[in-house]
This record gives C-alpha cells, structure tokens and sequence, in this order.
C-alpha cells in the first residue's frame, strides 16, 4: 500500500503496524472497562456460568 506512494522504508511499515496494534488494544481496554462499569451499575451479569448452573435440572 505504502508503495504505491513511493514508500519503501521498513520502519515505516513497523511503526505503522504497532500504531494498529496499539489502536486494538486501546478499544479492548475501553471495552473491558465499559463492560465492568456496566456490570458493577446494573443487575446484568456477564458471567454466563453462574447463570447457567441455577438452569440444570436434577
């Protein structure tokens, strides 16, 4: 992609490749929190285990 441009340089294409990763994990952390938030502020559990043992019948 970057050598349509005329781009050739390897550390161009490295820091590009961390700039995404860094962007991946900066949304899993926002996710995770949010999801936290929401599980300490309402009564939705995203714990399906616990869920699901009370479901078994003996």
């Amino acid at each position: 992609m970057l050598a349509a441009i005329g781009v050739q340089s390897n550390e161009v294409w490295f820091v590009a490749t961390l700039m995404r990763r860094a962007r991946l994990v900066f949304w899993l952390l926002v996710a995770g929190i949010f999801m936290l938030f929401i599980s300490k502020t309402s009564n939705i559990k995203f714990n399906s285990s616990q869920s699901s043992e009370g479901q078994k019948a003996d």
